[in-house]
């Protein structure tokens, strides 16, 4: 099904390649394939087109994650929530980040944060194995404790 996809956008003309709705679908099939640098790359291009949508630094974060390192991703996202600092995901993932670099203490911070701000986060924290050392907490975290 992924290359059908691939064939299928390889085929739309040229003038209209660069499109938003395009390129979306790339970045979109670039992760399902785990090719990350070209998604990275096509995230990259949709930060630049819609400086306005928060979505976009998210995804650059994750595919950025993968084909170079945490730590770029975590610059990206640190960025990001400066410009969109009602978006939970960010928030969410920052604390994905943090954890993982054993920053505990601030990923704490961060993942009540994000639950504050989103409640529908706990859920997908509950299996994140980004958040694996933190999972005995989760509920304390939700209640809004469990700083130290």
């Amino acid at each position: 099904m992924a290359a059908e996809a691939e064939e299928e956008l390889r085929q739309v003309e040229p003038e209209r390649a660069g499109d938003l709705d395009v390129l979306s679908v790339w970045q979109s099939l670039w992760c399902v394939t785990r090719r990350w640098p070209e998604a990275a790359e096509v995230a990259r291009r949709l930060c630049d087109m819609e400086p306005n949508n928060g979505d976009w630094p998210i995804q650059l974060a994750y595919a950025t994650r993968r084909a170079s390192s945490i730590e770029e991703a975590e610059r990206i996202l640190r960025d990001a929530r400066e410009r969109f600092p009602r978006e939970s995901t960010i928030v969410y993932n920052l604390a994905c980040y943090a954890c993982q670099q054993d920053r505990l203490d601030e990923a704490r911070t961060l993942l009540r944060t994000a639950f504050e701000m989103n409640a529908s986060h706990y859920r997908l924290a509950q299996t994140d194995p980004d958040l694996a050392p933190l999972r005995a907490e989760l509920d304390i975290l939700l209640s809004g404790g469990g700083l130290a």
